[in-house]
């Protein structure tokens, strides 16, 4: 991965989950080669979803999964990263630009696969009836099979989704805050299976986060921490496009936790 103006770093990106319809979620690593304002060996594992659409591949960085930083000037930039995917008989390569805010340069990034090939099939011939036997090693496939994911549970919680809000936009921005008496309450955030918020403790100031949803359904969920002084954990939650705006509260306990579904028109 190269950032300007001369920044290179390791860079890889692992696909954990994908559907039908072109929907993709996993983890980017990157390192460090130890130039510039990072060090070597510094080194983050990033969530992110994304979309495939035919050769476009788009990603959508969402949050810090782990991180090793020596320097307290360094950070690891959320990138949203524009590639292309293509293919030969050996190698398929995802390449193309990315950016990110926060005072970030942006840069380009370049990932490749080496392609193994079939093995050629075994032909075992018994009286005069051909059989044969196809050994395949399958390093990528073309098509993954559909990936339905559907959150009822989380940590050994019962999921209900109390509200629903429909956005015009895969980024929104999410608020969260105490809106009571402040007791203590600490909270996490996830979205889709992902943590985008851990251990946070809520203030009467809004807490502003920028979360990357995926096309079609998305849920976020309330996962309780603590009680604090006063049960159950609630915490007011506004959710914007730019242009379509919900605010509700939902309640968490050890439990239960509270969601909200988010569909991407």
């Amino acid at each position: 991965m190269y950032q300007e103006p001369g920044e290179t770093f390791y860079f890889e990106v692992r696909i954990d989950k994908s559907d039908s319809k072109g929907n993709i979620s996993g983890t980017t690593y990157i390192e460090s080669y130890g130039k510039n304002y990072s060090q070597k060996g510094d080194f983050g594992t990033i969530n992110f979803t994304g979309i495939v659409s035919g050769s476009k591949v788009t990603i959508y960085e969402t949050s810090i999964v782990k991180e090793v930083r020596k320097s307290s000037n360094f950070y690891w930039c959320i990138k949203t990263c524009n590639l292309t995917l293509t293919k030969t008989d050996t190698q398929w390569k995802l390449s193309g630009p990315w950016s990110a805010s926060g005072g970030c340069k942006p840069g380009t990034i370049t990932v490749s696969k080496t392609v193994e090939k079939k093995t050629d099939p075994v032909v075992i011939k018994k009286d005069s009836v051909k059989t044969e036997v196809v050994v395949v090693k399958d390093t990528i496939k073309t098509k993954p099979d559909p990936v339905v994911i559907k959150i009822d549970t989380l940590e050994n919680r019962v999921v209900e989704t109390k509200d629903m809000i429909n956005v015009n936009s895969r980024t929104v921005t999410v608020e969260v805050w105490d809106h009571n008496l402040i007791d203590g309450d600490i909270i996490s955030l996830n979205l889709n299976g992902e943590w985008v918020l851990e251990s946070y403790a809520l203030q009467k100031e809004k807490k502003v986060i920028t979360l990357n949803l995926r096309g079609g359904e998305n849920t976020l969920i309330l996962h309780a921490i603590n009680l604090g002084s006063s049960p159950p954990n609630t915490a007011s939650i506004t959710i914007s496009d730019g242009t379509n705006t919900k605010t509700l509260v939902l309640n968490s306990d050890n439990g239960k936790s509270e969601a909200v579904k988010i569909e991407v028109q």
